[in-house]
């Protein structure tokens, strides 16, 4: 399933920044209220795409050190284009459970990639744990679950698994200080916002 996906980001890291803003809602909430508990912080994104996390971040504090990951080179070509000569940032085509646990991180933010990592959400967790400062919060928005079929096979069919059992780990692994389900497109989906340390 990892080289399918790598196959999809070929071609959709070309149009991910014109498209994704009609449906990856609740990102720019997380980056503000992330901003809000942090302001200054040295932070990690997995699966951190082309960037758009990353530049709203530097659009608030300029002075944050972030670190994306993520596994689709062609995802992360069309980042370093933005971020060219920014010494506060760095970009890595690599694997998040390769990563040196001795470095700790203020901020690990997973935004809507658990969805697409099926029964693994628990090991990304107990990873992110570990690479966590002992005043560290992690961050999540993603897609929580809709009640029409059609909807969720239609997501599966784009890799993406609408499950709600996200938050009950997030719980079991950290303690919340915001968490929150929201409508999309008048209930067709939810999706969920969570931070916790």
């Amino acid at each position: 399933m990892q080289n399918e996906v790598l196959e999809f980001y070929k071609f959709q890291s070309k149009i991910y920044d014109l498209t994704r803003w009609s449906f990856l809602f609740g990102r720019e909430k997380l980056i503000r209220e992330i901003h809000n508990i942090k302001k200054e912080a040295n932070i990690l994104e997995i699966g951190c795409g082309t960037g758009k996390n990353i530049s709203e971040l530097l659009n608030l504090n300029s002075n944050y050190n972030v670190n994306g990951l993520d596994l689709s080179a062609d995802m992360i070509d069309v980042a370093k284009k933005k971020f060219e000569g920014n010494s506060n940032v760095q970009l890595l085509n690599d694997d998040f459970f390769q990563m040196d646990s001795l470095i700790k991180y203020d901020v690990i933010i997973f935004s809507y990639m658990l969805s697409m990592v099926g029964d693994l959400k628990e090991d990304f967790f107990i990873k992110a744990k570990s690479l966590l400062s002992t005043d560290g919060i992690i961050a999540v928005v993603d897609y929580h679950q809709s009640k029409l079929d059609w909807y969720i096979e239609f997501m599966l069919s784009k890799n993406v698994e609408l499950n709600s059992n996200t938050l009950d780990l997030l719980n079991q692994y950290f303690t919340p200080l915001q968490m929150k389900i929201s409508k999309a497109y008048l209930g067709i989906w939810t999706y969920q916002m969570f931070i916790g340390h």
